[in-house]
């Protein structure tokens, strides 16, 4: 079956902001973002790049972490929107072991919508799933 620009776009912005994320770039992890994103993060809502910058900025800057996702499927609900379900295994560092150990297994869906030429998330959640 041949891959889609929309899921290969989805898949790559999902990349991104994750590889962003666990290194501590805020500004790439934002670049992935519409102004008008929900981001459903630690049983908070923040609406929008500040508020994700400012949650962002809380974080220890001491915690290591790896985001892997896998099982991607893209579904395109109309033009210019698309959704994406899979899942996320998170590993980090907050163990008496000081290694990076598995934390949780959760099942994420991503909202994205065409901006201009370029698919961003407007919708982000995530539940735990083990």
């Amino acid at each position: 079956m041949p891959t889609s620009i929309p899921y290969s776009q989805c898949a790559q912005a999902i990349a991104h902001f994750y590889l962003s994320l666990d290194q501590g770039d805020t500004e790439g992890l934002l670049s992935c973002v519409a102004p008008d994103t929900v981001w459903l993060r630690q049983g908070k809502t923040l609406t929008g790049p500040a508020e994700i910058r400012a949650a962002l900025a809380e974080r220890n800057p001491d915690r290591i972490t790896s985001h892997q996702y896998s099982n991607l499927q893209v579904t395109m609900e109309d033009a210019t929107t698309a959704s994406a379900v899979y899942y996320l295994t998170v590993y980090d560092n907050q163990h008496p072991s000081g290694g990076l150990q598995l934390k949780t297994i959760l099942r994420s869906k991503d909202t994205f919508s065409l901006r201009g030429e370029l698919w961003v998330l407007t919708h982000k959640r995530s539940k735990k799933h083990l």
